[in-house]
């Protein structure tokens, strides 16, 4: 059943990102980018706040300005009206005349005044720089008691008409008052105006009477989209001109169509702020961008952590790590199925655990190794315990791990169970190098284990014997009660001379019913000699097999190592050496009588090679039909009849020559070539 830690353990591993360092550093990042791009929007905000007082209070200077001038000039032309309606121009010429006159010298504000019948002609006046008959149709139709001041202007004049009437309330004409435009661009210059800035007058449709700085200067004013009304009402905004944003401000005087305006070119206002945007961005973006490539770095290096976890998860193999003091930091599916520890119950734990009890030895070995071979890898076939106690043959592969300033913080490590193959190994090694009857080392691995012995003999400067052993009459207990009770004699045979012979002397089975004792390091020739006779009297005693009693004897051929000999060749000649003078030690034994201990001696030598070469050619004689027979008669002594013939065999070898009977009948009878002799 799931417990709730390893319920929650998927949630941790998927909240994990929230404390890495590249999750807090983009929060981090992200948190500047909001509180910078919100200081940026309050500049921003800021920045048209303060464009727009600013063209607000430029436009309430000029139209304080504005006001005083026009004030007037609008009472001069009130007060004309007046005069000229309550006046008959018939008869009081003198008097018009010195109107006008007082009139100019009374407001200095008025550069240009004139009078004008309804038919454009200039009754008083200095009207002739100011009029032209293109400007304005002084027809009787035009004059309208309800249409009060009208504002025009020329190149030099801002130009303000009042018309006035007849008795009879008939169009009388116009009273025009024309103010310098210099007089309101000298006042302009004074005030202190931004670059990209410009104030001025113009008429509610837009046309300019008067600017300065002239921040477009092909762009009419714009027409206001609000409508205007008051002494202090103030229209400010930001519209776009042209296609160019920019700030505006309108206030309209009282009673004239005059509007007031003031404008600020946007993209002076927000240079500075699109500056500061700029450096913002380029200042985040050399976070960001390095943080971004760091991130799929990151991003990258923990997809190839993960892919390299699930492929240590899925592998059939063990793969753990250990600690430099030895301590389980890792432990995949693998070393769970193999050594039986689930990961929860083996990790902290030192590795001892999975050591055998009689190897601590071995493991500070391992943790030397570790720590002499550095990055080197290193590799063993061993055995190991599993949690149930059980042993398991295993492959370790194991490296150091490094930390970052190259030095050893652990190891890695790898085992593969290889039971199966050692199982597979063994019985290879038991088919090739085992005797499938006795389970003794055969001849081939017996030579390799002399060829060892004679190699540490030499090295270590001891004496050392090989014994040949051979059974007596082992045909005859074949012949006579089947190859099951010969099996089973060479099977005890076998036991016996194991339990004379010492744990670090080596038996092996050499072939048929012979025999081979290496032993290793002995003080003399007594030893050989003690050793041997204890053979003799052990496999003499009688074998009780399958409810019989079977009597055994055997023959042992000894040879003691020539320390100098063997010095002087290779190890594997030497061993086959002495296995050949074992070989002759035994046949002198045996020629003695059987049941004996021979040493080799060199004479011996010559005497068992001459033995050997007439038992190999009397074998190929008999097999091949080399021996001839010759009939001797029998004749009776008293009657002279021939009552019979006696068989004599004769042998002439093509290479050796003609042999006597009497040796090569012996040899016959001791190799067992007689019954094939005879037949």
């Amino acid at each position: 059943m799931t417990n709730s830690a390893t319920r929650k353990r998927p949630l941790a591993r998927h909240l994990g990102f929230i404390t890495s360092p590249l999750f807090l550093a983009a929060i981090a990042v992200a948190g500047v980018t909001f509180l910078g791009g919100l200081t940026l929007w309050n500049d921003r905000v800021e920045a048209e706040r303060e464009a727009l007082v600013y063209v607000e209070n430029h436009a309430q200077i000029v139209e304080e300005h504005a006001r005083q001038a026009v004030r007037e000039v609008v009472q001069s032309l009130a007060v004309s009206v007046g005069f000229l309606e309550s006046l008959d121009l018939n008869e009081g010429r003198p008097q018009l005349d010195a109107f006008v006159s007082r009139i100019g010298a009374s407001s200095p504000r008025i550069d240009r005044f004139a009078i004008y019948d309804a038919y454009g002609q200039v009754i008083a006046g200095d009207g002739d720089d100011i009029l032209s008959p293109s400007e304005t149709n002084f027809g009787p139709e035009t004059a309208d008691r309800g249409n009060r001041f009208v504002v025009s202007a020329n190149d030099r004049f801002v130009l303000i008409d009042l018309p006035y009437f007849g008795s009879n309330s008939s169009p009388g004409g116009i009273v025009r008052a024309g103010i310098a435009k210099r007089y309101f661009e000298d006042f302009y210059e004074t005030i202190n105006i931004r670059e990209g800035s410009d104030v001025g007058i113009a008429l509610p449709g837009g046309d300019v009477l008067v600017r300065h700085g002239m921040l477009y200067p092909d762009v009419d004013m714009p027409a206001p989209t609000v409508q205007l009304g008051g002494d202090q009402e103030v229209h400010a905004m930001l519209v776009s001109v042209g296609g160019v944003d920019r700030f505006e401000a309108y206030r309209r005087l009282p009673d004239i169509p005059i509007l007031i305006f003031s404008a600020l070119d946007a993209s002076a206002v927000f240079a500075p702020w699109w500056q500061n945007l700029r450096l913002f961005v380029i200042i985040i973006g050399l976070i960001a961008v390095p943080l971004l490539v760091l991130g799929r770095l990151i991003l990258r290096t923990q997809r190839r952590q993960r892919w390299l976890a699930t492929i240590v998860e899925s592998s059939g193999e063990a793969i753990l790590s250990r600690t430099r003091d030895g301590h389980i930091a890792s432990w995949n599916r693998g070393a769970e199925r193999l050594f039986g520890y689930s990961a929860k119950e083996i990790l902290g734990r030192h590795i001892s655990v999975l050591w055998r009890t009689d190897e601590a030895t071995k493991l500070a070995q391992e943790a030397e190794r570790l720590n002499d071979q550095g990055t080197h890898h290193y590799s063993e076939n061993t055995v190991r315990v599993r949690q149930d106690g059980t042993e398991v043959s295993v492959a370790i592969t194991g490296a150091p791990i490094l930390d970052g300033a190259n030095q050893i913080i652990g190891a890695a490590i790898t085992a593969r169970d290889i039971s199966k193959e050692r199982e597979v190994e063994e019985r290879l090694y038991r088919l090739a190098y085992l005797d499938a009857l006795v389970g003794l080392p055969n001849r081939a691995l017996l030579e390799e284990k002399l060829a060892e012995a004679v190699e540490s003999s030499v090295e270590n400067d001891t004496l050392m014997a090989f014994h040949y052993l051979d059974l007596d009459h082992f045909k005859e207990v074949n012949d006579s009660f089947g190859h099951q009770v010969g099996d089973t004699l060479l099977k005890s045979v076998a036991r016996r001379v194991t339990e004379v012979t010492r744990k670090k002397d080596i038996v092996g089975r050499l072939g048929g019913d012979e025999f081979g004792i290496i032993q290793s390091a002995i003080d003399d020739d007594g030893d050989a000699t003690h050793l041997a006779e204890r053979l003799l009297e052990r496999i003499a005693a009688p074998f009780r097999i399958q409810g019989r009693q079977i009597g055994a004897g055997a023959s042992i051929g000894t040879v003691l190592i020539d320390l100098d000999e063997a010095r002087s060749i290779e190890p594997i000649e030497a061993a086959r050496s002495l296995l050949q003078r074992a070989e002759i030690a035994l046949y002198e034994a045996k020629t003695g009588g059987r049941h004996q201990h021979s040493y080799y001696a060199d004479h011996h030598g010559d005497r068992v090679r001459r033995k050997m070469e007439i038992q190999e050619a009397l074998t190929r004689a008999v097999r091949e039909g080399g021996l001839d027979l010759h009939y001797q008669p029998q004749v009776d002594l008293g009657t002279g009849e021939i009552f019979g013939a006696e068989a004599l065999v004769r042998w002439t070898d093509p290479k050796i020559g003609q042999q006597s009977p009497g040796e090569f009948i012996k040899i016959a009878e001791q190799s067992g070539l007689i019954v094939e002799l005879g037949a």
